[in-house]
């Protein structure tokens, strides 16, 4: 572990990833869980957590997803609940900065299912997504999509929609280019997240320009995208 950057204050990081049957947190649900608790800076594993849940409604996910996160009753009968898999998370992220590709997305299912079991998030309250590190990927990126930025990267990427290949993807990323300074990209996690949608809501959270302006592009792609998937 870096013993270093503990004693400056950093915060352990919570790498997720999420398997959920659609896009909006008031209908889907949460399907797969996989999360990484590192070291502040990402190298050293302390401990992880990798389950299918069990939906209560599964005829509400989308055919097109069944596809891509290869979801069947068959295979999902033994899954637990998610009760469970959300307290066994909080018990991993205590004290932790959330970590993810597009993780506000993760944080609306997150945040539904902690006030639908009466849970509190045990994390510092505060996240860090890996698309803002699109930057530092170097030219000719097409895109800033979780898979797009690691195969730009030379990152393995076979076995992706799995939540926990995806979040050691996730992971490998950032190592690959979390700046020195994380602090300026970290940001406090929003209560409410706006239904299908990745941009959070309420009053105290205020992005820049350049960040409005990026995510009312992610929204008009992702219509198109999620059409094209089926």
């Amino acid at each position: 572990m870096n013993t270093k950057a503990l004693r400056r204050g950093r915060s352990p990081l919570l790498f997720l990833d999420l398997e959920t049957g659609g896009l909006d947190a008031h209908s889907h649900e949460i399907v797969e869980v996989g999360a990484v608790l590192t070291s502040p800076d990402g190298t050293v594993e302390l401990g992880r957590l990798d389950s299918r849940v069990r939906p209560h409604r599964p005829e509400r996910i989308i055919p097109c997803v069944r596809r891509i996160n290869g979801y069947s009753e068959e295979e999902w009968r033994d899954a637990p609940p998610l009760e469970p898999v959300l307290t066994e998370l909080v018990g991993l992220a205590r004290g932790a900065t959330l970590v993810g590709h597009n993780v506000c997305f993760d944080w609306g299912f997150i945040l539904r299912g902690l006030r639908e079991h009466g849970l509190a998030w045990s994390g510092n309250g505060r996240y860090l997504d890996t698309m803002a590190l699109a930057p530092w990927a170097g030219r000719g990126l097409a895109d800033r999509r979780l898979m797009t930025m690691a195969a730009h990267l030379g990152i393995p990427t076979l076995g992706a929609h799995c939540a926990i290949v995806d979040t050691a993807t996730c992971r490998e990323v950032f190592l690959r280019l979390a700046p020195r300074r994380l602090a300026r990209l970290e940001m406090p996690l929003p209560d409410r997240v706006v239904r299908r949608s990745q941009v959070p809501g309420g009053r105290s959270w205020r992005p820049s320009r350049w960040r409005r302006a990026w995510l009312r592009w992610e929204r008009r792609l992702g219509r198109l995208v999620l059409p094209s998937l089926g």
